[in-house]
């Protein structure tokens, strides 16, 4: 792993952070979803930083009983490419899918 790579991780987890304080002068047609854009972008940087990193490696995943995503099917899919990108093993842990808890309210 040379350099550039090592800063990778660190690089993305900044630009996560930059878009979330961006949006902070964005009006949203719902007043909820602006808090919870920042932090989705907060928290993607830190799995990034977690997962993406030099240090990383798969016990990261211990104690997770499930995984949260907006689209879980897209989500699982990019999961797995990065997983196999950084020779990591695919989490076993089953997947709640935001859309569809939105859907059932």
């Amino acid at each position: 792993m040379d350099d550039k790579d090592r800063a990778l991780p660190e690089t993305l987890n900044m630009e996560c952070f930059r878009i979330s304080k961006a949006t902070e002068g964005l009006a949203f047609s719902v007043s909820e979803a602006g808090p919870l854009v920042r932090r989705l972008l907060r928290v993607a940087g830190r799995v990034i930083i977690d997962t993406g990193g030099e240090r990383a490696d798969a016990q990261i995943w211990e104690g997770v009983d499930f995984l949260a995503a907006h689209n879980a099917v897209f989500d699982a899919r990019v999961l797995r490419a990065c997983c196999e990108w950084y020779g990591l093993p695919f989490p076993t842990r089953a997947f709640e899918c935001t859309v569809r808890v939105a859907r059932r309210s």
